[in-house]
């Protein structure tokens, strides 16, 4: 039984301004526009996943949910929904609280 609780970071806009300055800030210490590519190639393929951004439609409310709440609304796995939380997070997106979020 999943116990951690997932909820929506409410600084995702300022998360993509912050890769926003760091990959320009990459391009003037001469680290390029590939980097900066690469960046933003990882974040929108995060965000092209349908239940990835039905997950984070579920959080913005400000509402806290258990890995089994969020798998029941979408209708999938818990191991689909674990992976996709787990991706989310790696971004900064989600903040995780509990089990193994403490």
């Amino acid at each position: 039984m999943h116990h951690t609780e997932y909820n929506f970071r409410n600084h995702l806009v300022d998360h993509s301004r912050e890769l926003s300055t760091r990959a320009e800030c990459d391009i003037l210490e001469g680290k390029g526009i590939i980097e900066m590519t690469k960046r933003w190639t990882i974040l929108f393929k995060a965000l092209s996943n349908i239940n990835r951004t039905n997950i984070i439609h579920m959080l913005a409310h400000g509402d806290v949910l258990t890995v089994t709440q969020i798998s029941d609304e979408l209708d999938i796995s818990l191991k689909a929904t674990s992976k996709h939380l787990i991706i989310l997070q790696n971004l900064d997106i989600l903040e995780a609280r509990g089990q193994q979020g403490h």
